[in-house]
């Protein structure tokens, strides 16, 4: 079953992908030589706790715990030491789609997806339309690239619509136009 309409799946893909190519942040972890524990600790460090401060924590923590054994044998208050501030892991490149509150918002204000589910990141329907963005392209580079758009210009409060690649494809765009003309 498809939810997207094609064609604008596609472009939508394509012009994210563009997009990426200059828009991109540099991360330490998305280093082309990480390992897959160096990629799940910067994702669960990143599940609740914004990018700015896992960017300050993110290599003192690696320079610790360079390795799963390290960590398993660490002191609660060791970890606890260096991850103080703080308060679906990319390692394998498996096409399997990624849905946080970011991608909730742009496939809401790009598709018109209203879930009907109280936390819309569990919403069935959420993760097959996320699926079908990425479908045929390289899974890390399209979800990195999908949270990187919802981060820099698809943002939650004032999103940066004059700017947006994708504004001819954007039904929150579109319906936002046309309450200024009305």
């Amino acid at each position: 079953m498809t939810l997207l309409p094609g064609p604008k799946a596609r472009e939508f893909q394509q012009r994210l992908l563009r997009w990426d190519v200059r828009g991109k942040r540099s991360l330490p972890w998305r280093q082309h030589s990480r390992t897959a524990y160096e990629v799940l600790i910067a994702e669960l460090l990143l599940r609740k706790t914004g990018m700015a401060t896992v960017r300050q924590v993110y290599e003192g923590f690696l320079a610790r715990f360079p390795s799963p054994h390290e960590l398993a044998h660490a002191e609660i208050s060791e970890i606890g030491a260096v991850i103080g501030i703080l308060g679906l892991c990319f390692a394998y490149g498996k096409s399997l789609p990624l849905v946080d509150s970011n991608v909730v918002r742009v496939l809401q204000r790009v598709f018109s997806f209203k879930s009907s589910k109280r936390r819309p990141h569990t919403d069935p329907v959420l993760w097959q339309a996320s699926s079908e963005v990425i479908a045929g392209a390289p899974p890390a580079r399209a979800n990195q690239a999908l949270l990187d758009f919802a981060g820099t210009v698809c943002v939650h409060q004032n999103p940066k619509c004059d700017i947006c690649p994708m504004r001819d494809l954007c039904d929150y765009f579109q319906a936002k136009g046309d309450q200024t003309r009305a």
